[in-house]
């Protein structure tokens, strides 16, 4: 740790608000950091100005950082360009291009024709040798049938296995076959021609649409896409019929049939339990899903959809969701356009008309390091009109797509070779380009960093040390976030200082940045960063990697398996962050759209080691004393604490109405983003709630005679009932969680149960 000797302010512990952060003139006020002092700082009883010999700020002064910069909104990608690579390959109609794993740099190239090649390194005059051929297997007469598609097992280094989808005709039958073959020796051997073992046959009724894309998850399992069967409008309605397989999103488990040929269905599978409907099913209501890719930071899988008439669309794929078709094209209703249901139907992230493009061909989000301003970009193409695009995500969650490139190539597929760079597939000619900087000489533009060890916020990443000047802190009551410890830090502009509110938030400067790092069992999952910029705030969240030694921006949300292991976690995009950073907090200091939901004088009224000292200190009164806090009253003694959840010492009422602030109150208040009317802040008091025997709005959970509060009775309570569900549906909080809180449900809980009736 470093101390006063260095003349600068340092910290420790990161930390960041609610749901996506949650934080929170120059009088010299004596400091009591005394053991004693710091018991009565915890058990509530403690003033956080009163005198000792003992100063541990002494020699310190009011620093600022001059290293944690980040931009508050992401720059637009820059244009781009087709450089030709593999100019020494001859593959006609390729339509995929990806890394062999296990084996460098080497890469592997799926021709429709049934031919798959591969090469050792993705270069410019590079070419490449045959390692399967399927062309007497398949049927690929028909535009749209042939050798779609190929996927590595997650251990094919050492399991030899590869997975393909294809169509074949029987007795005059097309159809979809996902097979399996086995390499000998991986991961640089070729595959065995005779170890064919089909998992799955899908008949198609029509010579288009077959969709035959393959890739496999972070999960594990592996994801087929199917199109609706073909011919125009889908007219045998496969688009809407859960049980079909076309038209739909598959998700199989390869390998708990071990050696024997076939599949089984994962259990969290959407509609395992659904009579009539086929398990098999992930998500559903697609066209012809030409292109999908899973990102590999944050596990999104994102596919394009082709249209028919009128829109192309790209959609983020989730767990049981309806994409619309043949009901929806795009956000039109199919055909008319007229009015049409859209309810329970997922609407695209991104869609063009037909004056732009024709065949939307799906992408991948980019995660190489040559052109460092396209990170996190989602990258598509069309077909027909050879344009690249990009998706950028925008603060309110929202994408904004940009042209990158115009080519005159017919683009059906983008891929990436082992390093995360895009290489672009020519059917029409059979070629291979790289996406390179149209201007290699453009200075990059400023913004996000791909990074977390690229913010500068940090001196040592591992141990996760904040850098010089950046202020720790903790709170009274933390958010809930599944059992996940939370670091605090706070990085103010130069010469800014907060400024005091009894009530609500303190002021923050334009430039303030809030940081909170989620760590559990010792082991960082995310780094979440919200950036003020005027009355506007952007946020965003880094996923740290397996071994704890650096985190990597996210695009979207997700929520998965953290680190190969069976514990889910939720990182939120980054408009879930501002939908509990709202603009309708309580004003206080910081005027109107403040969104910094743990910084105030109730939460940061406890000790903590603000400045990297090694010793916990009165968290107000040091701010005070070294200039960052202005217009505080000369005796913290007297400003409003929050109890902690587990103080005793505290009344039970004032305990649970802290938990339910700093849990719910971001939505459930006045202006609020929650659609019921109470208000769950500290401040009001319990009969201007409009909680207490108030009968609920959005249904009982079958509690016949549930209340919002029934006084005496926590299991006719549906404040406690929410808490304690796990339904998606119906849990509270609704963001940033999976689990409910087993302190705060029982603390809501003990307290409904004590209340004799409503005031």
């Amino acid at each position: 740790m470093r101390g006063p000797a260095l003349g600068a302010l340092t910290a420790v512990a990161l930390g960041l608000l609610a749901a996506c952060s949650s934080p929170g003139g120059d009088g010299a006020v004596p400091l009591d950091v005394t053991p004693q002092a710091d018991a009565k700082l915890e058990a509530g009883g403690a003033s956080d100005a009163v005198g000792s010999d003992a100063d541990p700020l002494a020699g310190l002064e009011r620093t600022y950082n001059t290293t944690c910069r980040l931009a508050g909104e992401s720059p637009p990608p820059p244009p781009l360009a087709l450089q030709r690579v593999l100019s020494g390959v001859t593959l006609a109609k390729p339509v995929q291009l990806t890394p062999v794993p296990g084996a460098g740099e080497r890469v592997a190239l799926v021709g429709q024709g049934g031919r798959v090649l591969v090469a050792d390194a993705v270069t410019e005059d590079g070419g490449a040798t045959l390692w399967l051929d399927l062309s007497q297997r398949i049927e690929a007469g028909p535009n749209e049938a042939g050798l779609l598609s190929l996927a590595f097992h997650p251990q094919f280094a050492t399991n030899g296995r590869l997975f393909v989808n294809y169509t074949r005709s029987v007795e005059g039958q097309l159809q979809t076959v996902v097979s399996r073959f086995t390499v000998p020796d991986p991961p640089f051997g070729a595959p065995d021609p005779a170890s064919e073992a089909v998992v799955i046959t899908v008949d198609q009724p029509y010579g288009n649409h077959n969709g035959g894309g393959l890739a496999f998850g972070p999960d594990g399992y592996l994801y087929v896409g199917m199109g609706d069967g073909g011919s125009g409008g889908d007219p045998l309605g496969h688009g809407q019929n859960l049980g079909t397989l076309l038209g739909a999103f598959l998700r199989l488990d390869v390998d708990a049939p071990g050696d024997d040929v076939g599949y089984a269905v994962p259990p969290d599978n959407p509609f395992v339990d659904q009579p009539g409907a086929r398990p098999e099913i992930w998500a559903w209501g697609l066209r012809n899903p030409w292109g999908f890719a899973f990102d590999p930071v944050d596990g999104a899988l994102w596919s394009a959809d082709v249209g028919q008439s009128k829109v192309e669309e790209v959609n983020l794929i989730e767990r049981g969701r309806n994409y619309g078709w043949n009901t929806m094209e795009g956000t039109r209703c199919y055909p008319t356009g007229d009015a049409c249901d859209k309810s329970g139907l997922t609407l695209p992230v991104a869609e063009y008309e037909h004056a732009e493009g024709k065949s939307v061909t799906g992408g991948r989000v980019y995660r190489g390091s040559a052109i460092p301003s396209l990170y996190g970009t989602y990258v598509f193409a069309d077909f027909v009109f050879g344009s690249v695009w990009g998706l950028t995500p925008g603060a309110d969650g929202a994408f904004t797509r940009t042209t990158l490139a115009q080519t005159s190539a017919q683009i059906s597929h983008i891929g990436a070779d082992a390093a995360g760079e895009l290489i672009v597939l020519d059917w029409t000619l059979g070629r291979f380009h790289r996406l390179v900087p149209a201007d290699p000489d453009a200075p990059a533009p400023a913004g996000w960093p791909a990074r977390l060890s690229d913010t500068g916020c940090f001196d040592d990443l591992p141990t996760r040390r904040l850098a010089d000047g950046i202020l720790a802190y903790d709170v009274n009551v933390p958010l809930w976030s599944d059992d996940a410890a939370k670091e605090r830090g706070l990085v103010l502009p130069q010469d800014g200082t907060l400024a005091w509110s009894d009530a609500g938030p303190l002021g923050l400067p334009d430039g303030t940045i809030l940081i909170k790092s989620f760590v559990r069992d010792g082991h960082p999952l995310e780094t979440r960063f919200l950036v003020r910029a005027g009355d506007a705030w952007r946020g965003a969240t880094y996923r740290w990697n397996a071994q704890g030694t650096d985190a990597e921006l996210m695009t979207t949300g997700a929520t998965t398996d953290v680190h190969g292991g069976p514990t889910k976690w939720t990182f939120p995009s980054r408009g879930e962050c501002l939908t509990c950073h709202t603009a309708h907090t309580d004003p206080g200091a910081a005027g109107d759209g403040s969104r910094a939901l743990g910084l105030t004088a109730a939460q940061l009224h406890r000790a903590h080691d603000v400045f990297g000292l090694g010793v916990d200190v009165p968290q107000l009164a040091s701010l005070q004393r070294l200039g960052y806090l202005t217009g505080a009253p000369d005796d913290l003694a007297a400003a409003p604490r929050w109890p902690a959840p587990d103080d005793a010492s505290a009344p039970l009422a004032d305990r649970a109405r802290a938990w339910l602030d700093a849990n719910c109150a971001h939505c459930h208040r006045p202006g609020g983003l929650a659609n019921a009317t109470f208000d769950l802040r500290a401040a009001t008091p319990l009969a201007d709630a409009g909680l207490c025997d108030v009968a609920p709005s959005g249904g009982d959970l079958g509690v016949p005679g549930a209340r919002l509060l029934s006084p005496g009775a926590p299991d006719a309570s549906l404040l406690a009932l929410r808490i304690a569900s796990t339904d998606p549906a119906f849990r509270m909080p609704p963001v940033g969680v999976l689990l409910p809180d087993p302190q705060g449900l029982a603390l809501v809980r003990e307290w409904i149960a004590a209340l004799p009736g409503c005031p």
